[in-house]
């Protein structure tokens, strides 16, 4: 009698051990087949339409164009705050003329996250924390819409915000058919006017300078 009992009891545990692999394996295989079913429509869609192979690097010739445009000293931008209004007419609320494009305080110098050991001993656990700004100290959220420059003419900082709903148009030569007050201490009249050693450094020395000028590294056997 004592035999049939465990006889019994074994049948029950390797019963529920069944059923309970049994159930655990059943999402996994619905995952799978979906993954499988994924891959073959990827594959049979593919066929029907596959990428077209690129000709013309146009993309890389505009990065190249804003490189080239603006990777050159003394290089001025013209700012243009405008914005609509409720009838649809473009309105200009003013202009700035920087040095260069003009910056957000989201671009920095270095990144925003750092990596640190957050794992206890013989744990290698990492996580991304916020690392301090450049100049030691630790900053909320940034507002990108804020933008900071160089002043053409005087060199004063200029810092603004973007009202809402309105945008930037930046261009490297003064717009003609806009009139539109100066927000800056440069206006376009005065770039205009003034003499080359009024203006930003255009000879300024640059990293092709900085190599011609390194010396080259002796052999040692002179």
């Amino acid at each position: 009698m004592r035999t049939m009992i465990k006889a019994l009891g074994v049948a029950a545990v390797a019963g529920l051990i069944l059923s309970s692999c049994t159930t655990s394996d059943e999402p996994e295989d619905a995952q799978v087949k979906d993954s499988e079913a994924q891959q073959q429509n990827y594959n049979t869609l593919q066929g029907l339409s596959p990428a077209h192979q690129v000709t013309y690097p146009m993309s890389r010739n505009l990065v190249n164009f804003w490189v080239d445009t603006w990777n050159k000293p003394g290089a001025l931008s013209y700012n243009y705050i405008e914005s609509f209004d409720q009838n649809g007419a473009l309105h200009v609320a003013g202009y700035y003329i920087l040095e260069g494009v003009p910056m957000s305080y989201c671009t920095a110098l270095t990144p925003p996250y750092k990596i640190v050991d957050a794992g206890g001993e013989g744990e290698d656990i990492k996580m991304a924390v916020q690392a301090p700004g450049i100049d030691g100290v630790f900053y909320g959220n940034t507002d990108c819409k804020r933008y900071y420059g160089k002043d053409a003419l005087t060199g004063q900082y200029i810092e603004y915000t973007v009202p809402m709903n309105a945008f930037i148009r930046t261009t490297n030569e003064p717009i003609d058919n806009v009139t539109a007050p100066a927000l800056g201490p440069s206006t376009v009249e005065e770039v205009k006017k003034a003499s080359p050693s009024e203006l930003p450094d255009k000879d300024a020395p640059t990293t092709e300078d900085l190599v011609e000028e390194s010396p080259t590294p002796s052999s040692g056997l002179e």
